[in-house]
């Protein structure tokens, strides 16, 4: 199944993406890379650098925001499944009825 990952290089995405990508899925990642504040910019780097590493080949990473409607559309329209960790009442505006 086509199955794309909010925040996919995040502690629980970049696990989660493995994991589904051991199961035989087709998984994509969409990840802002963004520390919201809470780290210093070059500790989240390295941790993006790492888990990249990790990220097997074959996954497709998409640079963006979930928050951003013409980055989201323009991902959205080639995925069967999405797991959703946050901006969950922003989205909902964004997922055709």
């Amino acid at each position: 199944m086509k199955t794309l990952i909010t925040g996919g290089l995040g502690f629980i995405g970049h696990n989660l993406v493995k994991a589904l990508d051991q199961q035989g899925h087709q998984v994509s990642i969409i990840d802002n890379t963004t520390d919201y504040g809470v780290c210093d910019s070059r500790e989240i780097k390295s941790l993006i650098t790492q888990r990249l590493a990790t990220i097997p080949e074959n996954v497709i990473i998409y640079r963006a925001d979930i928050n951003n409607y013409s980055d989201f559309c323009s991902i959205f329209n080639c995925v069967q499944a999405m797991a959703l960790r946050k901006n969950m009442l922003k989205l909902r505006n964004f997922v055709p009825k």
